[in-house]
């Protein structure tokens, strides 16, 4: 149940940190390792195998192609909890204490994976595909200084690499043209207001975290900050600045490269 475990978590980390797949690959050699010794030794079936290969699948298209928690999640679950409990039994007729010893060493192992799985959330870095998944809590307070921004790193990331990018950076925002004298003008918006205790961000620079199909997660600063794109798609990586901060709404726009001996300004609609 070890090398189960130990491979679930490699798995599931590595699609978590958006890595290059060498965690996974480890992960799923772990997992044939537990099977083949359980099938030379008669107590699994190719039957026990499938059903844990399609409990992971019905899982990762539950996490990652349908966001959410529904009819693919549980199955998902149930096939990979019911694959290992079988394999675990055995191919012999089994007694009433056999039976509860397997169900203790299932739930045992349920409750290893759990833990394991919230260490993975808590201590290594989140890519996009979490990041559309659980929404983080903003900071009240907002450093301006000494700050850098975390870079997706692959899985690298894992041993503590990454790439810094200061944050003390401004952009300078281009007015758009005045409308011709013919059309009346548009209505100007209202101030925005900054949240109470939290600076306005208007002005400041960051990364997307996330695809903004418009709304999404971007990093300004060192903060996890949820975001609303000016009306067009920004893909994940890309540099961003905040164009208009309302306070509970930030909205952003895509900074375009400049050459070095001018600032980079925010791309037009």
């Amino acid at each position: 149940s070890l090398l189960i475990i130990l491979g679930l978590l490699l798995i599931v980390g590595d699609f978590l940190v958006e890595g290059v797949g060498i965690p996974a690959a480890i992960g799923a050699v772990f997992i044939g390792l537990f099977f083949w010794g359980h099938l030379l030794a008669g107590l699994a079936g190719w039957e026990d195998v499938a059903l844990v290969v399609l409990g992971i699948g019905l899982i990762a298209v539950e996490l990652f192609i349908i966001p959410g928690f529904g009819v693919a999640g549980v199955l998902g679950i149930v096939a990979l909890l019911g694959g290992l409990f079988l394999a675990m039994l055995g191919r012999e007729i089994q007694t009433p204490a056999q039976i509860e010893r397997a169900g203790y060493t299932i739930a045992a192992s349920l409750a290893a994976f759990v833990i394991g799985l919230i260490a993975i959330l808590i201590f290594l870095p989140r890519g996009s595909r979490i990041s559309g998944l659980v929404l983080q809590s903003q900071g009240a307070d907002v450093a301006a200084s000494a700050m850098s921004v975390r870079q997706p790193g692959g899985w690298m990331r894992w041993f503590g690499g990454d790439r810094s990018l200061p944050s003390d950076r401004r952009v300078v925002v281009t007015e758009r043209p005045a409308p011709p004298a013919s059309t009346p003008s548009p209505v100007p918006a209202p101030a925005a207001l900054p949240v109470l205790g939290m600076p306005s961000l208007t002005g400041r620079d960051g990364i997307a975290l996330s695809d903004l199909r418009p709304s999404g997660i971007a990093d300004i600063d060192g903060e996890r900050i949820d975001v609303v794109s000016d009306g067009g798609y920004i893909p994940a990586g890309d540099r961003i600045a905040v164009f208009r901060d309302e306070g509970y709404r930030r909205v952003v726009r895509r900074v375009t490269s400049q050459p070095h001996d001018r600032p980079a300004t925010i791309e037009q609609e």
